[in-house]
């Protein structure tokens, strides 16, 4: 980020099995540490891929209140 001096943008990445297999609480802490370490200018928080069929819907919920908060 700092080798590119604000010329790109750095997308990512909650991993896909997060929102599977993890808990709301770990999605957030995950999804704001992303944000404090790597935004939250320059960076678009989204799934490492897809979100899965078989995602939590409180998961998800847990990553757009981090993004929203932050």
């Amino acid at each position: 980020k700092e080798i590119l001096d604000g010329h790109a943008c750095i997308m990512g990445d909650v991993p896909a099995s997060m929102f599977a297999f993890g808990t709301p609480d770990e999605v957030y802490n995950y999804c704001k540490k992303l944000i404090r370490e790597i935004g939250p200018d320059g960076f678009i928080l989204q799934s490492g891929c897809d979100i899965p069929t078989n995602a939590k819907l409180e998961n998800v919920k847990a990553m757009v209140a981090a993004a929203r908060e932050s």
